[in-house]
């Protein structure tokens, strides 16, 4: 054996760690993209999303504030919590009860009053007042009250009104039901009609449970509002024995999976189409889980520096209006960028530039969540 033999095999060995060393960092890369991008599939657990319908009711949030106390305290104000309203609520009765609203170009008058502790709308269009049965929205952007009227065969749909109650304690046009973008002969000038199907969506993302007797949703006996089981998996196996049936993570699911979740209410990008999600499409603001998906910030993100809505916003509470809060979540990856900007509007403020606020009519402004050097 020559002496330059050992000097051979050594190199060949440091060779061979090289390219294993290379594979298995592709490997790894590989294997987090797919988890970054796989997501249009996503498998939902029983009794997470899709519990709002199963024949058994949840677990109630006074039963997780046993071991969950702070959390559950702190969710009581948040929005989630206060998705769904009855009509006949003292909330309810504090947004509507002798508010009105008239129409400059016709004259008509709105007015919602309250008559035997039930809120009526009666309208100079349309003789027959109508029944406040329920507000949706939080009234972080909006409340919206609507009638409900059964189908032949009992199925329950929702009459949306026209007039919907704003943060700043006024009543307005209901988003995409003003002026000449209504249809205003009959009840369609007061209230706009959905289906059946339309309305089952709507109760299902405002609701923690929505039970079905013959079919048929039993509006009576649902539990309002987004609570605990419905974005914590396995809550009732959980609550039975914490120890052998821990609650999944949120940070086990990929990043997409993360915001996919958030987007069977909010709206998934794959809910959508190829022309909507554009920047030249104004209503896309409203939808934060599909813009935020077109981000690079989104697109980009490494394992270090995972992004999804959980990471700006703790769904246990309102979100902060605080700009320089969100922009330290941003210079957390972006410290150099920042050094680097010259922008005259910034001091330490990314979002007025790269998340700014859009007004969609009077009152109802969304924060873009496509994050973006806007023009």
């Amino acid at each position: 054996m020559s002496n330059n033999e050992p000097q051979r095999s050594l190199a060949t060995r440091h060779r061979l760690s090289l390219v294993f060393s290379a594979v298995l960092g592709l490997f790894v890369c590989v294997i987090f993209f797919v988890r970054l991008t796989r997501g249009h599939d996503v498998q939902l657990p029983n009794d997470s999303l899709s519990s709002s319908t199963s024949s058994s009711r949840p677990v109630s949030s006074a039963s997780c504030a046993e071991c969950h106390e702070e959390q559950v305290r702190r969710f009581s104000t948040a929005p989630h919590n206060n998705s769904l309203l009855r009509g006949d609520s003292p909330l309810a009765i504090s947004r509507l009860n002798e508010r009105s609203f008239s129409e400059a170009s016709s004259g008509d008058t709105f007015r919602y009053l309250l008559k035997n502790n039930q809120l009526w709308l009666e309208s100079s269009r349309h003789k027959k007042p109508l029944r406040v049965d329920w507000l949706f929205g939080s009234g972080h952007h909006a409340s919206t009250p609507v009638t409900i009227v059964p189908t032949p065969d009992g199925q329950p749909t929702i009459l949306q009104h026209v007039m919907s109650w704003y943060p700043d304690d006024t009543i307005g046009w209901t988003l995409g039901l003003n002026g000449d973008d209504r249809d205003q002969r009959g009840i369609h000038g007061v209230a706009t009609p959905d289906i059946a199907q339309k309305t089952h969506e709507c109760f299902i993302c405002h609701c923690t449970w929505l039970p079905e007797e013959g079919g048929v949703p039993n509006l009576q006996r649902l539990i309002p509002n987004v609570t605990c089981t419905r974005c914590h998996s396995g809550a009732r196996r959980h609550s039975e024995n914490p120890e052998q049936n821990p609650m999944q993570s949120w940070s086990d699911l990929s990043p997409l999976e993360s915001v996919n979740r958030c987007g069977e209410c909010h709206r998934r990008a794959d809910h959508m189409t190829a022309d909507e999600l554009v920047p030249e499409n104004k209503l896309l603001v409203r939808f934060a889980s599909a813009s935020l998906v077109q981000s690079k910030c989104f697109q980009n993100q490494t394992v270090q520096n995972r992004m999804d809505c959980l990471r700006c916003h703790d769904p246990h509470e309102t979100a902060s209006a605080d700009p320089l809060w969100y922009s330290s979540r941003c210079i957390e990856c972006h410290e150099q960028a920042l050094a680097e900007c010259t922008s005259p509007k910034t001091n330490r403020n990314c979002i007025n530039c790269h998340m700014p606020k859009e007004k969609m009519q009077d009152g109802l402004n969304f924060t873009d969540h496509w994050i973006r050097a806007h023009k």
